[in-house]
């Protein structure tokens, strides 16, 4: 059984509310405990949340439900992780150091930063349950997770989620990481574009 953080759950729940579902009832129905959703360190399956997105996006009517995760997250939702990756010297090592410790974050998933030609990348594996299948939100909440730390300009940032992952250039690893901006209307343009 793979776990997730309680900080994501928490993510997850703000975006719900904010578009106007029924929080609880969603919640019940997917079997999530609105208590763990805040209770820092928590861990929650990561079912529930995969059937938490399904669900939302069946209430809302909204297939693209997911891109608007971004909104409610802060570095601060990844716990002592996110804290670590804000204090690095630049974006690069924060990115490295999501990789190092994405295990206190959740299982069921490994992350990767690797160099790739002109661009670096940050790829995401998830690892197969019997069960429980991922959906497209789910996908597309974790494109715009990283924008939380990521100063964008231009179009710098491009999501590739048939990759499951995201490309940046190596002129960005040297905006400082703690320089957080929302995505400009362009890029979540291209969120949606390139979710499948």
């Amino acid at each position: 059984m793979y776990r997730m953080s309680s900080g994501y759950a928490n993510v997850l729940v703000n975006t719900l509310s904010a578009e106007g579902l029924d929080v609880a009832h969603l919640c019940q129905e997917a079997g999530l405990d609105l208590n763990i959703a805040h209770t820092p360190g928590a861990l929650c399956e990561r079912r529930v949340i995969y059937r938490l997105w399904q669900l939302a996006a069946q209430a809302s009517g909204d297939p693209d439900i997911g891109l608007k995760a971004y909104g409610h997250f802060h570095p601060g939702s990844f716990q002592i992780v996110g804290y670590t990756m804000m204090s690095s010297l630049n974006l690069k090592r924060a990115l490295e150091r999501l990789v190092r410790f994405s295990p206190l974050i959740g299982t069921g998933f490994s992350l990767f930063f690797v160099p790739e030609r002109e661009h670096y990348r940050m790829a995401s594996l998830d690892h197969q349950q019997s069960g429980s299948i991922k959906p497209r939100q789910y996908a597309d909440a974790g494109a715009g997770f990283p924008a939380g730390f990521l100063p964008l300009a231009g179009r710098r940032y491009v999501a590739a989620a048939p990759e499951c992952g995201i490309q940046l250039s190596r002129t960005a690893r040297h905006v400082r990481a703690s320089a957080a901006v929302r995505l400009r209307p362009a890029i979540r343009f291209g969120l949606r574009q390139h979710s499948v």
